[in-house]
């Protein structure tokens, strides 16, 4: 049996998009795991699929890591899936209902902005596993800063630029977003900040 997908990236994030699919086996956890496996299957950092709404800029959206489990929005992913409606539908804006609430999402030119909401900072909003100071986490030999933006995130400050660039996030990554501090796996941001005042950072998703 045929499934039509949608391959998508944001910024080096990777998605697989089911739009308004009604085959059930799309929401199967051992299904979700064969396709997102970079190997075997179509390979994704997760799995977004549509649902249509009664309401013509209203979509939902259910958000799946590559384990299968579901997860909270991705704002990468919640640009793909904008730009890919917004085209689909000639709009300049619509909403995605997702179980981080309702995200607005707006295209200017070319480029897609979506509103996250506020940052949550409290220990058991992101979540974390203890009463610890989401400011000042401890993961390996980092320290790192910890809050939710619908789904964890954990970001670390490096010292410089080389220390950024020399990084091996392929090793380093995996270890820390299944730290035990986080039920729920986390994303890790490396950042540095640079003397003109910007950000440069990689990300372990």
């Amino acid at each position: 049996m045929k499934i039509p997908f949608i391959k998508m990236h944001g910024l080096g994030n990777d998605f697989i998009i089911f739009d308004n699919e009604k085959n059930p086996k799309i929401h199967d956890k051992n299904f979700l795991q064969k396709i997102s496996d970079r190997r075997f299957g179509v390979g994704c950092d997760q799995v977004m699929i549509i649902e249509n709404t009664s309401i013509p800029d209203n979509f939902k959206v259910k958000m799946y890591n590559s384990d299968g489990s579901e997860t909270g929005a991705c704002g990468n992913g919640t640009r793909c899936i904008a730009d890919h409606l917004m085209k689909k539908n000639n709009l300049n804006s619509l909403s995605i209902d997702s179980i981080s609430g309702n995200l607005k999402c707006f295209k200017d030119d070319d480029l897609i902005t979506v509103n996250m909401g506020k940052p949550k900072f409290g220990w058991q909003e992101i979540p974390l596993s203890g009463n610890v100071d989401p400011k000042k986490v401890k993961l390996g030999n980092f320290e790192a800063f910890c809050l939710s933006m619908g789904n964890p995130h954990a970001v670390i400050f490096l010292n410089n630029l080389e220390e950024l660039e020399n990084l091996d996030l392929n090793s380093v990554g995996p270890k820390l977003e299944k730290d035990l501090i986080f039920p729920e796996f986390a994303n890790i941001e490396f950042a540095c900040v640079l003397k003109d005042k910007t950000i440069r950072m990689r990300v372990w998703e």
